[in-house]
């Protein structure tokens, strides 16, 4: 399986959006900033012009969501 940074070096050039979640050992959809992936260098590879979706599973409350918000302003998003 690619590391992050060779998935990123493939298709950089073709996103057009990104749906941002973290993830770790199995589960998806977590804040980011709370599991495994590494936010500072997505931010690198996302074009300016890509849209931002942020993607949360509902079962994390308004503070985890406004904590990954500004998790992801702090890391170039």
């Amino acid at each position: 399986m690619p590391t992050q940074g060779q998935w990123l070096d493939a298709y950089a050039g073709k996103m057009l959006g990104v749906h941002l979640q973290d993830s770790a050992e199995g589960v998806a959809e977590m804040p980011p900033g709370t599991g495994q992936v590494d936010f500072k260098l997505v931010a690198g590879y996302v074009p300016r012009t890509a849209e931002r979706v942020v993607e949360i599973n509902p079962r994390h409350g308004r503070g985890e969501i406004l904590a990954a918000v500004q998790f992801l302003v702090d890391h170039g998003f």
